[in-house]
């Protein structure tokens, strides 16, 4: 298979290899920003009046219960014996591997034990970028805001009652911030690991209502909040490198289009830059493989919404699940628009300055302390966003004591098992007991997480370094992570 990625000018052509590890390979995360770029937005239009009729309401996709994070490996001389108040021999352990790291740049470090009590600690209160740890502070407002069991509803309406397998008017679909809206062909050749809405219960909704033409087109009706522009801080080859993806209440393939040609078995995938138009396109093109025509371009709708009824509704996976994603695999697309929902339902408005408010309020009752704090972005790519190693430790720990607790803990990747930890630490003591968030920029290295113990001991740890420009920085910055990781974890587990 040919696989080609485009964005704006640049085309870059694959060899033969499987479509998941090429598109893998794309979506890591990128380096230094400039001044956003800025993508035309719909207006959004007034509402229009909505008769609903008995309508065939489609049942998602049930969702597997997520796997629960791997029971620790056995290790050896481990004593479940509760860990001892003095904690000098472990402090001076800490300060041992922070006295010599190895890092030329901007260190900032919190531990804190399960009370919140400090253990040790570097420049907690400078400001500094935090990378995809900034998922965190989405995941937690969204969990807060809209609670684990949310679905998004997407609608498909008509303006026009079907007659004999005809429809008159048009077909409108309608968005509500589902990030997980996408069709067979991105879940299975694109990436399949990620969490999908079935848009293509839709178009079987169609065919089961016995419509078989539709004289007008499919629109795409973004009215829930209009497509964001670039956020401050996002250099231009985010869009590029598909790193970024422009935020709407309506998308379908994750913010790209995709063009398969199966006789050739080419992929082509590239940045949607009216993600709108493109989810109505998708819809259209199912629609055209079950045998149904419809006459008119897609497009968007216009100033003045049609009225319409409603024909048939699919409902995302659950929050949950697409926070269980969005944090194990750092899904910078779903934390952005994530972001967008929680701005809508608590200050009543989507966008990037709204989700910065938002976020603050849904997360007010934790008494955290946000000096410096801020929020460019749902998903940590900005440069202008800053945080604390504080007050990353601090939401870490608040949210091990919420109600939601027991989901927060499901969302983290798991060293030496899932996500982008799987690799780290496999074997040691750590192995299995940490979980986490890492965060990577060209200069920027983060992890935020915490080290579970017996009886509900716990040690949260976060570690952000700034100015990483030489290679023997981000090396070593990591290795100071996994090291401070693995002595809190000896410590809790009192391995000789």
């Amino acid at each position: 298979m040919q696989l080609q990625f485009v964005a704006g000018r640049r085309r870059r052509r694959w060899p033969p290899l499987t479509v998941t590890a090429a598109v893998a390979a794309v979506l890591g995360l990128v380096a230094l920003a400039a001044p956003g770029l800025v993508a035309p937005a719909h207006e959004s239009a007034a509402a229009g009046t909505t008769v609903t009729v008995p309508h065939h309401t489609v049942t998602p996709i049930p969702s597997p219960p997520p796997p629960a994070p791997p029971p620790p490996p056995p290790v050896a001389a481990v004593h479940e014996a509760p860990v001892p108040a003095g904690r000098a021999a472990l402090v001076a352990t800490l300060d041992g591997l922070l006295a010599a790291p190895g890092v030329q740049g901007t260190l900032t470090v919190a531990v804190v034990d399960e009370h919140g009590r400090a253990l040790v600690e570097r420049g907690p209160d400078v400001a500094v970028l935090p990378a995809s740890t900034q998922k965190l502070v989405t995941a937690a407002a969204a969990l807060e805001t809209l609670g684990p069991d949310h679905r998004f509803r997407t609608a498909l309406h008509a303006t026009a009652v079907p007659v004999q397998g005809v429809l008159t008017g048009d077909l409108v679909l309608v968005g509500s911030g589902d990030p997980a809206l996408a069709s067979p062909l991105y879940g299975q050749m694109i990436y399949p690991a990620r969490p999908r809405t079935p848009l293509e219960r839709l178009a079987d909704a169609v065919v089961a209502l016995g419509i078989t033409h539709v004289e007008g087109a499919v629109v795409g009706d973004p009215r829930a909040y209009a497509t964001s522009p670039a956020a401050e801080g996002w250099f231009p080859r985010y869009f590029h490198d598909l790193d970024a993806r422009y935020v709407s209440s309506l998308t379908a393939e994750a913010g790209l289009t995709i063009s398969y040609d199966e006789p050739t078995d080419d992929l082509e995938v590239e940045l949607s830059h009216d993600p709108v138009l493109t989810a109505a396109s998708v819809l259209r093109d199912l629609l055209d493989e079950r045998g149904v025509t419809v006459a008119a371009e897609p497009r968007v709708v216009g100033p003045i919404a049609p009225s319409t009824i409603v024909l048939a509704e699919v409902d995302s996976p659950p929050l949950a699940e697409l926070l269980r994603h969005t944090v194990r695999r750092s899904d910078n697309h779903m934390a952005d628009t994530l972001l967008h929902a929680v701005a809508l339902h608590t200050v009543g408005e989507a966008g990037w300055a709204a989700g910065d408010r938002a976020v603050r309020e849904a997360l007010s009752h934790l008494d955290l302390d946000w000096t410096g704090v801020v929020l460019a972005d749902g998903s940590g790519l900005s440069r202008s966003n800053r945080s604390t190693a504080g007050f990353l430790t601090q939401l870490e720990a608040a949210m091990y004591t919420s109600s939601n607790a027991a989901t927060w803990g499901t969302l983290m990747a798991v060293a030496g098992h899932e996500g982008t930890l799987r690799n780290r630490l496999v074997g040691t003591p750590a192995d299995g007991r940490f979980t986490g968030k890492t965060g990577t920029l060209d200069d920027v290295r983060s992890i935020a997480g915490t080290v579970h113990g017996p009886e509900g001991a716990a040690y949260h740890l976060t570690v952000v370094g700034n100015d990483l420009i030489d290679p023997a920085s981000r090396t070593n910055i990591r290795a100071l992570m996994d090291n401070l990781a693995l002595a809190l974890a000896t410590d809790l587990y009192r391995v000789s």
